[in-house]
């Protein structure tokens, strides 16, 4: 299968909003991104990307035509003011160091699909596993997509289509080094292509509904559906728990009383606001930074 042939388009976006390309890529919420030095390189859709920052400019080449601007605008979520999220925070000396390390960093808005295999792929994986399982994946059943960069050409892969994932056995899937996952995504695509679960109906539902929607397929438990309706749908009222989220909540909030992460998503929803979701990858982007470090 060839690469699909489309000229690269350099250009750059002057930002009128507060970003953080970094913080934003690194943070745990994607899986597609490579850093090449200052740079990095990633899709999005059917369009391969190289971004790079520099103060207030983005400078983006695009294997697309139109050079993908719409969609990365969408992506990052770029015409958000963060001083209006920022300021529904409580004045909370955690989030206030979060913030001021990390100021910049955006919750990007994913494809549900893409964000819904990800993140079943994401149970009891570290942040590299995850990715080279994905990018493994995407090799093998997805569309290859060439981005042109001054004499070097580098080749990425579309995300698989759930028609594609469904048909495949399970072996298959395991091969992709999925583990135990690879039921639990061969299911949820077969549900996606029989209408058992439907993405878009996804988006209509309160967040409560979608979240407990998603639960009624193996390997989606509150965490990973929280996380779905946080990434893939923009759903910032959700405050989802894991390892490092109950940690620090445990020792910061509870004086490391043992609460379940029910309890701590109650608590969450009076003390952190309605951009809950927010301050949540705040916090662990910094607990995963400075664990049992000296944090600024």
């Amino acid at each position: 299968m060839g690469t699909t042939p489309k000229k690269s388009n350099r250009y750059r976006i002057r930002l009128s909003q507060e970003f953080d390309l970094a913080h934003t890529l690194s943070c745990g919420q994607c899986f597609r991104w490579r850093r090449q030095g200052d740079c990095f390189d990633g899709i999005v859709g059917e369009t391969a990307y190289r971004l790079s920052q520099s103060g207030k400019t983005l400078t983006v080449t695009a294997s697309s035509p139109d050079g993908g601007r719409d969609a990365l605008f969408g992506y990052f979520d770029l015409s958000r003011d963060l001083d209006d999220v920022y300021a529904t925070f409580p004045r909370d000396a955690l989030l206030v160091r979060s913030v001021r390390r990390f100021r910049g960093m955006r919750m990007m808005r994913q494809d549900p699909w893409e964000t819904v295999i990800s993140f079943i792929l994401s149970i009891n994986k570290r942040i590299d596993h995850i990715s080279q399982i994905i990018e493994t994946m995407s090799q093998r059943y997805g569309r290859p997509v060439a981005l042109d960069l001054d004499g070097e050409r580098i080749v990425r892969h579309t995300f698989p289509a759930s028609i594609t994932l469904a048909t495949l056995s399970e072996a298959e899937l395991r091969r992709c080094g999925m583990g135990f996952r690879a039921p639990f995504v061969r299911a949820v695509s077969r549900a996606v292509e029989d209408g058992r679960l439907d993405l878009d109906a996804l988006g209509r539902m309160s967040t409560e509904d979608a979240v407990e929607k998603l639960q009624e397929f193996h390997g989606i438990g509150p965490k990973v559906a929280s996380i779905i309706m946080l990434f893939g749908y923009g759903r910032y009222d959700t405050f989802p728990v894991d390892v490092w989220i109950h940690r620090i909540m445990t020792r910061e909030y509870y004086q490391g009383k043992k609460v379940s992460p029910r309890d701590m998503m109650a608590f969450a929803r009076g003390h952190f606001g309605p951009y809950r979701g927010y301050a949540q990858q705040y916090l662990y982007h910094y607990v995963r930074n400075f664990e049992g470090k000296n944090a600024p």
